[in-house]
């Protein structure tokens, strides 16, 4: 009931002195998020003297085969699951209950960007998923909020590797504005307008790619960062590097990063012929992209040479040139 959602855990397989190992288990869908997750057999470990003496449990969680689901949420983003919240007992419990890891094992996770406007969603799937999840009580506005570290590893289907790391950090919620309030129901919910957001959550998001599909990381990234595009399409080719993304409530996203591609092969709207064999690294902070070095083929034409900058809130400064001819020259 906790969880708002279905939850269905397998038969017991096995118990010994501080763990407990499940069968096929699975947690579905709700009304709020349609995030779901399944798994051949959940161990559960405790640390049973330390529960006795602190009154504490802690719960230690071990996911094997899963098959887990996420797509991202126009608000929420990726971090969208919903959970609804606990009405405190009438008499406390005699057990402090808390998830405080969560690891996973020899499983799989489908990542659903948000697409361009009009375009369908692209999937990003990801195999021989290995990862960890660990969860924080701190103080902070008269509550008890959770701070969360994570890091995932995965294999997309067509190969190299793609690894997600992270932490939502509680912090207190910004003011609202005489928009926010005017925006709220009417006064029977009025008293709790100040109350309901004492707290809001931050996140710092590291996205590590190594010889991975450029469109996988792109279209992650670029959705993340609310800059999906169907004016680019990305063909074939790799990626390495790392990214930072940092999501603020109130604030603009702040993200930066260094990649650089290989055997890439481009669609563009600006450009009449595809761009091939593309290779070269670009360093970015916030939406100026610095293209230090793109070696490609432009139609018959091999080996174009650009540098530049790519402005998305401006225009582009990109120069390419083949034996002294501009790139103008092929787009014209």
């Amino acid at each position: 009931d906790y969880l708002g959602r279905p939850v269905k855990l397998g038969d017991v397989e096995n118990v010994t002195f501080g763990s407990v190992r499940v069968g096929p288990s699975y947690i579905g869908a709700s009304a709020e998020d349609s995030t779901t997750l399944k798994a051949d057999n959940v161990i559960v470990k405790v640390d049973l003297i330390e529960t006795v003496f602190t009154s504490k449990l802690g719960l230690d969680l071990t996911v094997v085969g899963a098959e887990g689901y996420l797509a991202q949420d126009p608000k929420r983003g990726w971090l969208n699951l919903v959970l609804p919240e606990r009405e405190k007992p009438e008499q406390p419990n005699r057990f402090e209950v808390n998830v405080d890891d969560v690891r996973l094992r020899e499983s799989k996770l489908t990542l659903v960007p948000l697409p361009a406007e009009n375009s369908a969603p692209e999937p990003i799937l990801l195999e021989a998923v290995r990862g960890s999840l660990s969860t924080d009580k701190v103080s902070g506005a008269g509550e008890d909020p959770l701070l969360t570290r994570f890091e995932v590893t995965g294999e997309p289907i067509d190969g190299g590797e793609i690894t997600l790391k992270g932490e939502v950090i509680p912090v207190e919620a910004p003011a609202k504005t005489n928009e926010d309030l005017n925006k709220a129901d009417d006064s029977s919910h009025s008293d709790n307008i100040n109350s309901d957001n004492k707290i809001a959550f931050a996140t710092n998001l590291f996205v590590q790619a190594t010889a991975a599909p450029i469109a996988d990381v792109l279209d992650f990234t670029l959705s993340s960062i609310d800059l999906a595009t169907d004016a680019v399409t990305i063909e074939s080719g790799e990626v390495s590097g790392l990214m930072e993304m940092s999501f603020a409530p109130g604030e603009d996203i702040d993200y930066s990063g260094t990649i650089s591609a290989k055997n890439a092969d481009i669609v563009a709207d600006i450009l009449p012929l595809p761009i091939e064999n593309a290779e070269g690294e670009t360093q970015f902070e916030g939406n100026l992209w610095t293209v230090d070095r793109l070696q490609a083929d432009y139609g018959a034409i091999e080996n174009v040479v650009a540098a530049g900058l790519i402005d998305f809130d401006n225009e582009y400064d990109l120069r390419a040139a083949k034996n002294g001819i501009a790139l103008e020259a092929f787009t014209n």
